[in-house]
This record gives structure tokens, C-alpha cells and sequence, in this order.
């Protein structure tokens, strides 16, 4: 429980998670309400090539996703980076591998934390982005039936398995650096994985991929259905993590 609470107090005083949530949050239901009134006034105005309306409030969910890639690449990371000298140098980790030796415990506090706020980030922008493309869609939006409300629930699920990506590679490798600028260009940029998914179906299950293939529609005939998709990717995160303990262990605080 000592673990627990003071990953929790590094989590909610670091400025760079909040902000990081505050945003994951805020993006995609501004642009999923943006998106969908503009989808709105074409289909008004007879505009063809709306065929999938579902995918309004979807594909907006890859800003949480690389959002939740920054707080869980940063709730790892951040304690590695050497302080200013005029703070006396060092690394927080060192700090904590002295108030708290047994690194396994450390490693699963700080999982459980990012596994509550990577949850509270991926429900609220889920669920608020679907909402913000229904309304913004107005008459033409489709109906809320289950599996309108289950796209949410799977974009929580993407947005949470995403996360905990960004802190199973950040522990496995000891640094942050390089795993923000790959998750995070990865949702935003260019997906290095899903140009893979084009030339081999196996792609779809690369860890990245696999959460992507939670909600990506229209789907690809060799993607992974949803549950399998879960699947893979949870389970990636746990070898991830387990493999983390192990290195973790021979390193240097």
C-alpha cells in the first residue's frame, strides 16, 4: 500500500500527466463534435460518401490513445531522467529503489495507478467522443443500440491497453524517450505497424496493431475481430511487463 499511495502522489502531481489526461480528453470530443456536424451539413446538403456513420467519434479516439501513450511513458520514465544540479543530480529512481528496494512491487504499483487514470482517460473520452459525434451528427446520427454503446466500450479498452503499452516498453527498455516518440507519432503521424498490416496479415498482431484493431472500422479482412484483438493485446502487455520485471532487476537504480 506505501507503493501504491506514493506512485498515486507522483501521478497526480506531475503536471505533464494532467495535462496529457486534460487533453486526451478534451481533443477528441471537441473534434468528434467538429466532425460531426460537419458530416451533418453535408449529408444535408446531399454530399455522397458518408456511407459509415459509425466511424464518426472513432477515429478521434487515436489523440486519447496517444495521449494515454504519454502517461504511461511518463509515469515510468519521468523518475529515470538526472535532475538539475541544483536539485543535486541524480535520478528520482534512485530515491525510490532506496525507500523502496523491492522493484517488482514498485513496477506493479505503478501499473495499477496507470490503470486507473488510463481507465477514468479512456471511458470519459470514449464515451464523451460518441456522445460529441451524436449530437453533433443531429438527425442523422445513428441509433444508440448496443453496438453504438459497445464501440465506446471498446475504445476504452483501446485507449487503456494502449497506455499500459506505453509503461510495459518503458520499463522493459529503462527510458521513455524513445518509446513516446514511437507511440505517440504512431497515432499521429504515420503507424509503422499498420503499413505492415498492408503487405501481411500477421501485423494485425504486433502490439500496437492489436489495440488498434479494437477499433478500427471498416475492417480489414485480415484483422482480428474485437475480443481476439483484447486478447493479443493484453496479453502483450503482460509479457511486456513480465519481461520488464526480469530485466529490471539486473539494472541499475
Amino acid at each position: 500500500m506505501r507503493a501504491l499511495r506514493a506512485e498515486t502522489r507522483k501521478a497526480l502531481t506531475s503536471k505533464v500527466v494532467l495535462w496529457a489526461m486534460l487533453l486526451g480528453v478534451a481533443a477528441p470530443v471537441l473534434l468528434a463534435w467538429i466532425n460531426g456536424s460537419g458530416t451533418r451539413a453535408d449529408l444535408a446538403a446531399g454530399v455522397p460518401g458518408h456511407d459509415d456513420l459509425r466511424v464518426v467519434g472513432a477515429g478521434e479516439l487515436l489523440l486519447a490513445a496517444a495521449a494515454a501513450a504519454v502517461v504511461g511513458v511518463v509515469l515510468v520514465g519521468a523518475e529515470r531522467v538526472a535532475m538539475p544540479n541544483e536539485l543535486g543530480g541524480g535520478r528520482q529512481a534512485t530515491t525510490t529503489a532506496l525507500a523502496m528496494p523491492s522493484r517488482p512491487r514498485v513496477l506493479v504499483a505503478k501499473t495499477v495507478v496507470a490503470a486507473l487514470l488510463l481507465g477514468g482517460l479512456g471511458a470519459v473520452a470514449s464515451f464523451g467522443a460518441l456522445l460529441a459525434a451524436q449530437a453533433g451528427l443531429g438527425e442523422y446520427a445513428p441509433a444508440m443500440d448496443a453496438a453504438r454503446w459497445g464501440q465506446g466500450v471498446a475504445g476504452l479498452g483501446y485507449i487503456l491497453l494502449y497506455g499500459l503499452l506505453g509503461v510495459a516498453v518503458t520499463a522493459l527498455v529503462g527510458d521513455g524517450l524513445v518509446p513516446l516518440i514511437y507511440l505517440v507519432a504512431n497515432q499521429t503521424v504515420i503507424s509503422v505497424g499498420y503499413l505492415l498490416t498492408q503487405r501481411w496479415g500477421w501485423a494485425w498482431y504486433l502490439p500496437d496493431t492489436a489495440a488498434m484493431a479494437m477499433m478500427r472500422t471498416p475492417a480489414d479482412p485480415a484483422q482480428p475481430g474485437v475480443v481476439v484483438a483484447t486478447i493479443v493485446a493484453t496479453g502483450w502487455v503482460l509479457v511486456l511487463l513480465a519481461l520488464a520485471v526480469v530485466v529490471d532487476r539486473r539494472r541499475e537504480p
